[in-house]
């Protein structure tokens, strides 16, 4: 039941990605429950990224959609849970900055002063990417 659920989801992806043409989108694979599972067993983590391969696989051709496969675990010892939202926090900023920069780039909801406002975030937001280099990216 699990992969059908996941390829009709991944056909609204599709339409959702395809509607933001080419600014630049965050995409987060977020598997909850990672302590009841041994994702140290290689067979294990195949089968768990398997009904997302489509998914992956053709964000991977992309240049303006990144995407990352995380794995949390809300049980008695906490892990990860704060991780998909700093790498989305991260890229947000980072790629908002890149598109106020860009000459000509469309930037819906831009004021004059966002710019000014967005510019102090670049650093910390770089510095935050550097502490989540352990996120599968694809």
């Amino acid at each position: 039941a699990a992969p059908r659920q996941v390829a009709a989801l991944t056909g609204l992806l599709h339409r959702a990605l395809d509607a933001r043409r080419e600014r630049l989108t965050p995409l987060a694979i977020v598997v909850t429950k990672a302590d009841l599972v041994d994702f140290h067993t290689p067979a294990v983590r195949a089968r768990l990224r398997e009904p997302f391969a489509p998914i992956m696989d053709a964000v991977s051709r992309t240049l303006h959609v990144q995407g990352a496969f995380m794995l949390v675990s809300c049980g008695p010892l906490a892990i990860g849970v704060r991780v998909p939202a700093l790498w989305m926090l991260h890229l947000g900023i980072l790629n908002r900055a890149l598109e106020l920069a860009t000459p000509g780039a469309a930037t819906p909801g831009a004021d004059r002063g966002e710019t000014a406002r967005i510019r102090p975030l670049v650093e910390p937001a770089e510095r935050l990417g550097d502490l989540l280099t352990h996120v599968q990216r694809f």
